[in-house]
């Protein structure tokens, strides 16, 4: 009986403390999980931590990679401005490194770059004329840039005060208190290698056509920026313009820019025609060739005309062109008189091409508008601008890669003085 008693307590603390140890290992496995899955998280954890911080510091050095660009923009840009001489308004934004005292300096300098001498003769200061001269001829941002990176320039004051200059005017046989006068001279012989500009002929166009003249043929070929200002500033007192309507004025404007002789391009609306004013000189391209080669090129669906002698010009064209064999679906094209409420309305688009790139806030004459928006539409190079304008496009494409916006306004269409103001 005591035997049978001692079995059955036996049996009841084994099967009490079984269920226990079952616990306990249960325990054990549930807090290793725990653990397991704690110490996951907390690396999960650590890792997050860790990105956010490469995050955070690869903010923080394309923060300061886009600061310090945005002041290598800015620098690259003021090289660009326009800053008035701070001696004498009568020299415009030219600033000079020589004066008549200095002139055998200057000749070696020449010698050295391979460059002719740009000798200025002012009266410092001066009357009316010769404000005028340097408001409007010498402030011109690519005469200025053409006189200061392909010439050595020299400013001469005609008043004789120096004996450099008293020199200077008297070997070029200059008057004294003169009017202003500008001399392209071989920096070897000293001569002249281009027209005297003088005489009332004080204009961009006139220096601009004498800088060209002045030019080797090769350096010519490089600034083509200066040959294209002497013609459109050459032909300003006689330019004309013609209207055609079209089936897309951004075609026309880059046709047009085709032809030797055509100086602008803007496109628009007469009534619910979409046209393209087209400005030209009649010296090279007349109205006739003019409306023949839109005939041509399908970009004259419409011919507008302004006087009589205008219309009867453009159906004897028109007659012509259609009689060929290979123009003859161009009969079709109508000539219509401008009347009084035919209004010519600029488009909001225009140069679209161009206007596709940071090419929109860089000052441009009309004529280089016209061709750099015809060389965008092609894929062409950009041999319009000057190398001034060059180094201002790069700089505002990598402002807007740099920050996605730039703060400044459209020059598309604007005059190239008024646009140069608002380079920064």
């Amino acid at each position: 009986m005591v035997k049978k008693e001692s079995s059955l307590r036996n049996l009841m603390t084994t099967t009490k403390r079984e269920p226990s140890l079952r616990n306990l290992m249960t325990t054990k496995k549930e807090s290793s999980l725990r653990n397991l899955v704690s110490n996951i998280g907390t690396g999960i954890n650590n890792k997050r931590e860790q990105l956010r911080e490469l995050r955070k510091q690869g903010s923080i050095k394309n923060m300061v990679a886009n600061m310090q660009n945005n002041k290598k923009v800015r620098a690259t840009i003021q090289t660009c401005q326009l800053h008035p001489n701070p001696d004498y308004e009568e020299l415009g934004c030219l600033h000079f490194k020589y004066a008549g005292d200095s002139m055998e300096q200057a000749m070696a300098e020449a010698i050295a770059t391979d460059r002719p001498i740009m000798i200025v003769f002012q009266e410092l200061p001066g009357c009316r004329t010769c404000l005028k001269f340097g408001q409007d001829v010498l402030s011109h941002p690519l005469i200025v840039e053409a006189a200061e990176t392909l010439f050595v320039p020299i400013v001469v004051n005609n008043r004789g005060i120096t004996p450099g200059d008293s020199s200077v005017l008297d070997f070029y046989r200059e008057p004294r208190l003169n009017n202003p006068v500008v001399r392209f001279v071989s920096g070897k012989t000293g001569k002249d290698i281009s027209a005297r500009v003088s005489d009332g002929n004080w204009t961009v166009g006139a220096l601009a056509k004498s800088m060209v003249e002045a030019l080797e043929p090769k350096v010519q070929e490089k600034n083509l920026y200066l040959d294209l200002l002497s013609k459109e500033e050459s032909a300003r007192d006689r330019k004309k313009e013609a209207t055609f309507a079209m089936s897309c004025f951004w075609v026309g404007e880059v046709e047009f820019a085709d032809l030797n002789g055509v100086l602008g391009t803007k496109a628009g609306w007469i009534g619910n025609h979409e046209v393209v004013r087209v400005t030209y000189d009649p010296e090279i391209i007349s109205y006739a060739n003019l409306v023949k080669a839109a005939i041509e090129k399908d970009i004259a669906s419409t011919i507008f005309c302004e006087t009589d002698a205008e219309r009867t010009e453009a159906e004897e064209t028109m007659a012509a062109v259609a009689a060929t064999a290979t123009h003859q679906s161009q009969s079709s094209s109508l000539v219509q008189q401008l009347q009084q409420n035919d209004v010519f309305r600029g488009d909001g688009d225009p140069k679209h091409a161009l206007r596709g790139t940071t090419l929109r806030y860089v000052p441009l004459t009309a004529l280089q508008a016209a061709k750099a928006n015809r060389c965008i539409s092609r894929g062409e190079a950009l041999e319009s601008l000057s190398p001034r304008q060059l180094v201002l496009f790069r700089a505002y494409t990598d402002k807007w890669m740099n920050n996605k916006t730039i703060d400044m306004e459209e020059t598309v269409d604007v005059p190239i003085m008024e646009a140069w103001t608002t380079v920064k």
